[in-house]
């Protein structure tokens, strides 16, 4: 592409300016860096209004992405996402200390209205993604469009490195989504036990007996999803067997009712209430 003629981005196809940042070869970053200082376009866009820097970093070519910043604007692309998004999605920490190192803003939003922070919670990649944008002062109450923190994402995800980092930055484990539901209620729904006990050490005894816009408790949820490995965790820490929700459904109510199986017997050993309600 660089034979020849010079060319811009805007003359290749989408598609081959995606093969061009995912293989781009580093013998040539000066090469490239030559041809954009004398006015190759850096800032054209392709599907879903990506640049070549959005596509660098989401693809974790930290030295494109070193070069890329020095001549692009910072643009959004068609879903709100800028390039440090993008790159905390998929947990490279690699393109995200290159972009925080070039003054990237950890706190812009998206459309979701969720920070690079809140992609880097619930990402599949390197958790230490989460450290690195806590280090740059992101915020960790910073709520999206339906009042979910990162750690309501993390929670959900199960990822316990992440929430035990947002907790260590003072991430509120007891914040409510739109729904009322919390980070908790959220780690019990998905079955996440190492999550759960670490969201439990965080939050007083008032504050785990929290319910969501449908009264449900945390041992609800559980129940409900048949995790009853979490069931007995709650237990252990004081949940409350014969609490109803809306629907004046106690947790068992609720399991008895849900798609997965659940050790009805397991809980009725550990817990010896008198008024102890058993589902028929």
């Amino acid at each position: 592409c660089w034979r020849g003629k010079r060319r811009g981005w805007q003359e290749l196809s989408p598609r081959l300016i995606r093969r061009l940042v995912v293989y781009f070869p580093l013998k040539k970053l000066k090469d490239l860096a030559l041809r954009l200082k004398t006015g190759l376009d850096s800032n054209i866009t392709g599907p879903k209004a990506l640049t070549p820097l959005h596509l660098a970093a989401q693809c974790n070519r930290s030295n494109l992405v070193g070069l890329l910043v020095k001549f692009c604007r910072w643009l959004l692309c068609y879903d709100g996402l800028t390039p440090l998004h993008l790159a905390s999605q998929q947990g490279h920490a690699d393109a995200v200390i290159q972009l925080l190192r070039d003054k990237a803003d950890p706190g812009v939003k998206d459309r979701l209205g969720r920070t690079a922070l809140h992609w880097a919670a619930s990402s599949q990649g390197e958790s230490s993604v989460v450290d690195l944008l806590l280090s740059a002062k992101a915020n960790p109450s910073t709520t999206d469009n339906e009042k979910r923190t990162a750690l309501h994402l993390a929670a959900m995800e199960g990822k316990l490195d992440a929430v035990t980092s947002l907790l260590s930055h003072k991430a509120k484990g007891g914040a409510k989504d739109m729904d009322g539901s919390t980070p908790l209620h959220y780690a019990a729904a998905g079955g996440h036990a190492s999550v759960v006990s670490a969201l439990l050490q965080s939050l007083n005894s008032k504050r785990r007996e929290e319910r969501n816009a449908w009264r449900k408790t945390l041992l609800h949820v559980a129940a409900e999803k048949g995790h009853d490995s979490v069931a007995v965790l709650l237990l252990e820490a004081g949940a409350k067997i014969n609490t109803t929700d809306h629907s004046k459904d106690t947790p068992l109510h609720c399991a008895a009712r849900g798609k997965k199986p659940f050790n009805f017997r397991q809980i009725s050993i550990i817990y010896h209430e008198s008024d102890f309600i058993f589902p028929h």
